[in-house]
Formats: C-alpha cells, structure tokens, sequence
C-alpha cells in the first residue's frame, strides 16, 4: 500500500510540473542490497529530478548536477542539467549505497556527496524514505561550506532522498 501511495504521490507531483521544460530520469529498475540474501526493487516511474524548482529527489546510484536558475531572498532554485556547463553555478550530488563487499552485496551505509560551487555557504533540509521501515522520515544535514563538499551517511537503506529548501547560510 505504501509503495502504490509512493508511485502516486510521485506521478502526481510530475504531472504538476509538466508543462516545464524538466531533465527527466529515464524508467529503470531500483535494486538495493539488504544483507547478502536479501534484496529490495523498486520500478522507477519516469519523473523529473527538481520539483517546482527547489525539491530534488534521488534515488540511490544518482550523480545529477543542478544549476542555480535565481535565488529569492536567500532561497535557491535549481534545475537539473545533463552536463555542466558552468562550474561556478552548478552544484554536483552524489547519492550510492555503500556495500561491505562487491561479492556478497552487503549493504553497509547510504552516502549523500553534495559539492557546493558558490563563495557562501548553503543549507539545506532532506527526507529519507527508510526501506525497513517503509517510512519517510527527517534527517539532519550539515551546512555545506563556500567551495567544500559535504559527506553524509546513514546506516539505514535508503530507498530515496528528497533535499529541499536550498539557502545561503550567511
């Protein structure tokens, strides 16, 4: 049940935004590694990475650059872009599952790798989708320092990651 509420909260999160011009990830079949017997697949719809320009979602495996359109106040919109084609505007984030061993597929942790671009310091706030517990639920991030990346890990298979509310810190 919780799987067809995600489905449709995501299709309909798309058809909102569809008259945009969006990056759109292709269709493709999630598999993520429990222990070493046990699995979890999800079909990924095709949908965009950037919602009403400021929630990005991802799903484990993903790079995806996004680059600044504008900011309101301190707030950041964002668009996700194929390539980078300017450095100094574009932010790089890297979400993987961590296994302990390329043979048994054991997961070990959830990384989140977000590369800051800009000479201020941005922050943001994420939702994690836990598999186990087929729940969505807060977690903390740390602020991203001017011209750093930020690492973040969970011990909790992640099945996605939503990142919203992008903002200058200073």
């Amino acid at each position: 049940m919780k799987k067809i509420f995600f489905i449709v909260f995501l299709t309909g999160v798309f058809q909102i935004n569809a008259q945009e011009q969006l990056l759109i990830r292709d269709s493709y079949l999630l598999h993520l590694a429990i222990d070493n017997e046990t699995y979890w697949e999800f079909d990924g719809p095709e949908i965009p990475y950037v919602f009403e320009k400021e929630t990005i979602q991802l799903f484990p495996g993903e790079i995806v650059n996004f680059e600044l359109i504008e900011t309101e106040n301190e707030k950041i919109l964002l668009k996700a872009v194929k390539e980078v084609t300017d450095e100094e505007n574009t932010i790089i984030v890297d979400f993987k599952q961590i296994v302990k061993d390329e043979d048994t597929r054991e997961h070990n942790f959830m990384m989140l790798t977000v590369m800051n671009p800009f000479n201020r310091t941005i922050v943001y706030k994420a939702k994690i989708f836990l598999i186990l517990y087929e729940k969505w639920v807060d977690t903390t991030i740390i602020p991203v320092r001017e011209y750093l990346s930020s690492y973040e890990m969970w011990p909790d298979v992640i099945g996605t990651i939503v990142l919203y509310d992008f903002m200058y810190a200073d």
